[in-house]
């Protein structure tokens, strides 16, 4: 199985142009259905290694009974370049159709930690 982790979202040739719409400087927007809040994350969001991304930020991961999908390792893939591995496309940028996250990607052999325990 195969699925390596972005190293680039804006730099990705199929990804980057899709996350166009969400791109605002040098932050990506964020904005959750149905609601007119904005949440910014950093360009490189999800991108380059396999670590908590969404830990400590909002607008889900900030308090002190955040869900437990917090805290999970995992990073942005490419659904042509992943074979074999769970992933699950993006929620907060559903324009970028190419782009999906993983956990499995993330996890050691033998890891409970799979994208069905958190969505």
């Amino acid at each position: 199985a195969a699925c390596p982790c972005l190293t680039s979202l804006i730099g990705d040739p199929v990804v980057g142009p899709q996350l166009a719409t969400y791109r605002d400087g040098d932050k990506l927007v964020f904005t959750p259905t149905g609601s007119t809040s904005k949440y910014y994350k950093a360009l490189n969001y999800g991108a380059g290694e396999c670590k908590a991304h969404d830990d400590g930020t909002q607008p889900s991961c900030t308090s002190s009974a955040k869900p437990g999908w917090c805290t999970a390792k995992w990073c942005y893939v490419s659904a042509s370049n992943c074979n074999g591995v769970a992933k699950v496309s993006t929620r907060y940028f559903p324009v970028a159709e190419d782009l999906y996250f993983s956990y499995a990607t993330c996890a050691g052999a033998g890891s409970s930690n799979t994208v069905d325990q958190w969505t």
